[in-house]
């Protein structure tokens, strides 16, 4: 029993650090987006809307996953989390 519980908690742990990842690798795209939207004209961005939009859902459903196991400060929603 105690190795069973002792797997799921290892399950679990690397379930979350798997979710911190895949945070860190959309809100890199999310950045990625402003700087085109910087030099993009208003005609452009909204031919991409949806895409906008995708990308901007894809950083809140990870964020909100990550959430119910713990919380999250302003600047871990801004600048990524620290994985080291």
């Amino acid at each position: 029993l105690s190795m069973a519980q002792w797997a799921k908690q290892r399950i679990d742990e690397i379930y979350r650090l798997r979710l911190l990842r895949i945070y860190n690798d959309r809100l890199a795209r999310y950045h990625r987006m402003l700087e085109w939207c910087t030099t993009a004209s208003h005609d452009e961005q909204m031919q991409q809307a949806s895409h906008i939009q995708q990308v901007i859902d894809d950083c809140n459903q990870v964020l909100n996953e990550i959430r119910r196991y713990r919380e999250v400060t302003a600047n871990e929603v801004l600048q990524g989390f620290d994985l080291q």
